[in-house]
């Protein structure tokens, strides 16, 4: 059995595939559901996610809040 190393994608690239998949996700899904049921579903997940895994509640709203401030930054 031979073992091949995964090579770490970039972080960008790593947000780019993230993106991807979540757009391929929502079109897939569209017929059943609404893009706003979508939308807060999805931020619902993330949330989850974020307090589930981190190391603390802070760290958790850090996240959350530093993704929301950086689209910000980038309008």
């Amino acid at each position: 059995m031979s073992k091949t190393k995964k090579r770490k994608l970039s972080t960008q690239k790593q947000l780019d595939l993230v993106k991807e998949r979540m757009l391929d996700l929502m079109q897939e899904l569209r017929e059943d559901v609404e893009v706003p049921q979508f939308i807060y579903a999805s931020q619902f997940l993330i949330s989850q996610l974020a307090y589930d895994t981190a190391p603390n509640h802070n760290e958790a709203t850090r996240m959350l809040l530093g993704s929301i401030i950086t689209h910000l930054q980038q309008r």
